[in-house]
């Protein structure tokens, strides 16, 4: 069985089309944990795109 498409318990869904802006994001998500597994990756919308950032023990990852 398998679970039906769309948010998670009402939660928005993030939807990235472009492949390459959606491996970075990944690649970021990626290094922010490996620094911190119980680090917070936050999102802030922008005017036609949405900026990524987290706070690590060594201030913000860029």
């Amino acid at each position: 069985m398998t679970a039906p498409a769309g948010p998670i318990n009402g939660a928005p869904m993030l939807h990235v089309p472009d492949s390459a802006e959606r491996d970075d994001l990944g690649a970021f998500t990626a290094r922010v944990v490996r620094l911190d597994a119980a680090a917070l990756i936050r999102l802030r919308a922008g005017e036609g795109r949405v900026v990524a950032w987290a706070a690590t023990p060594f201030d913000v990852l860029v």
